[in-house]
């Protein structure tokens, strides 16, 4: 529901979106199709993963950690709905080795 919703604003406000964005990975000649799965891609710029748990895991900063490493990223967002003060359910993320964007638009 959340994810929705924000889709739909962003899209609203004209912002280039891609949504459940299924992304391969590549071992040597092996390709592994739908490997990861990005819940928001905003302006081919920055990954939006949408939580509602609480305590949050490490996991999920991993998990957007490698979604960064993998698009060539370097701006994440972890975001946990589950937080009595939103402000305190938005986390960043970095890839220090990631891009400002994609080279090439999906």
């Amino acid at each position: 529901m959340y994810e929705e919703i924000l889709y739909y604003e962003l899209t609203k406000l004209g912002y280039k979106v891609f949504r459940q964005l299924l992304l391969t990975i590549n071992y040597e000649e092996r390709h592994v199709k739908d490997a990861y799965k990005i819940d928001l891609l905003i302006e081919d710029k920055l990954v939006l993963e949408l939580k509602s748990i609480h305590p949050l895991p490490l996991v999920y900063f991993n998990q957007v950690q490698t979604q960064l490493s993998l698009m060539g990223l370097k701006n994440g967002l972890l975001v946990n709905f589950k937080v009595p003060k939103m402000k305190d359910g938005i986390h960043r993320v970095f890839n220090n080795k990631g891009k400002e964007e994609l080279s090439t638009s999906l």
